[in-house]
């Protein structure tokens, strides 16, 4: 299975409100290929073997471990949730069975551009053994258990990105209060120790349920996209993860939250509506960064640092240029080039430039 990488153009930070929403766009030029196989153990318990890249070299850990977090590759703790959480769902006990997660990516060299690596491992496992074991899952079973997967090991997920990584088009995504609150309830419960055996059918009623989040596809044809990174910053890591730990437990509360999620939906709107103007975009473009700095602010966070701030001011005078602006939600990430045409070659100097086709 071959599935392609994600960025979130708008909604960083505002997608993970109960009525929050996103705009993701699929990053086809970071691929990873996933391949899953099943044989005969010659353990009592089940084992996974993981080979990346073609690697002789594999990492195995006996399925049974529901300690997540020790796998000095965090790969290898995506594709075990996602074994573990698959099994449990199969209500079946599966002895003296070794599991073989081969990965193979493909993405720009050198840089670390926070494009779902960990989404497609996660959607790729639970879909790749589903296969070999014969268990049909239905599209929102795939969602609600890679959604809940990822939370085992992250601690937090909205859930956009297993969305954009399984539809593999542009999508905007609109979180459901209720369907959030439950899906990091049980996530809570498995990470506090609950067997997942005891969650199962919890999460089978989410996903024959009416709560899920809204996953609508959208055409943006009018618009050229580029992810780029500054050439000086391509081993700066994402940040995301360490961001959101530093939100204080009342950022959802604050006025500057508020404005950040009206400010993601107007311009998810006015990209999406064919009507609307270069001009009126520019605009909103602009209300949303100044929503972007407030938060930032308010709740100690960064997600525009300032020698971005200068980069994208910068590239904002090119006359091609609609607007610019980081994505995803912390500090150092990618950010996002909205252009009316394509660029020619060398437009953007000192850039990795990845082209975004829609």
């Amino acid at each position: 299975m071959r599935f392609c990488g994600k960025t979130l153009a708008v909604g960083g930070y505002a997608v993970l409100a109960p009525a929050g929403c996103g705009l993701a766009l699929p990053v086809r030029s970071a691929a990873m290929d996933i391949t899953v196989s099943i044989r005969p153990g010659y353990r009592e318990a089940t084992t996974l073997v993981l080979s990346r890249n073609g690697s002789p070299d594999t990492a195995e850990i006996p399925i049974e471990n529901t300690d997540f977090y020790s796998a000095s590759d965090p790969g290898s703790a995506f594709a075990h949730a996602a074994c573990l959480t698959l099994l449990a769902y199969s209500d079946a006990t599966y002895d003296r069975l070794e599991i073989t997660v081969r990965t193979s990516e493909t993405k720009p060299p050198g840089a670390k551009l926070g494009i779902g690596s960990s989404a497609m491992i996660t959607v790729g496992t639970i879909a790749g053994l589903a296969e070999c074991i014969d268990v049909r899952l239905e599209e929102a079973e795939l969602f609600v258990l890679s959604h809940f997967s990822c939370l085992l090991v992250q601690g937090q997920s909205s859930g956009y990105d297993v969305a954009s990584v399984m539809s593999q088009t542009p999508i905007i995504y609109k979180q459901n209060g209720q369907y959030h609150s439950s899906i990091y309830r049980l996530a809570h419960a498995a990470r506090s120790g609950s067997r997942l055996s005891f969650l199962v059918s919890q999460l089978r009623a989410l996903a024959c349920g009416d709560v899920l989040p809204s996953i609508l596809p959208v055409s943006l044809p009018q618009f050229h996209f580029y992810l780029l990174k500054s050439q000086q910053q391509l081993d700066k890591d994402t940040s995301t993860a360490k961001e959101l730990q530093r939100l204080a437990p009342t950022y959802a509360n604050t006025q500057s939250y508020e404005q950040l999620i009206k400010t993601s939906a107007t311009l998810i709107n006015a990209l999406t509506t064919r009507e609307s103007s270069i001009e009126y975009i520019k605009k909103e473009i602009q209300e949303y960064r100044a929503a972007q700095r407030s938060f930032s602010t308010e709740n100690g966070v960064e997600i525009e640092p300032k020698e971005i701030s200068d980069l994208i001011e910068s590239l904002s005078a090119n006359s091609i240029v609609v607007g610019a602006m980081c994505v995803g939600a912390g500090g150092y990430d990618a950010f996002l080039c909205i252009t009316t045409s394509v660029i020619a070659e060398g437009t953007f100097m000192g850039f990795l430039v990845v082209n975004i086709t829609l």
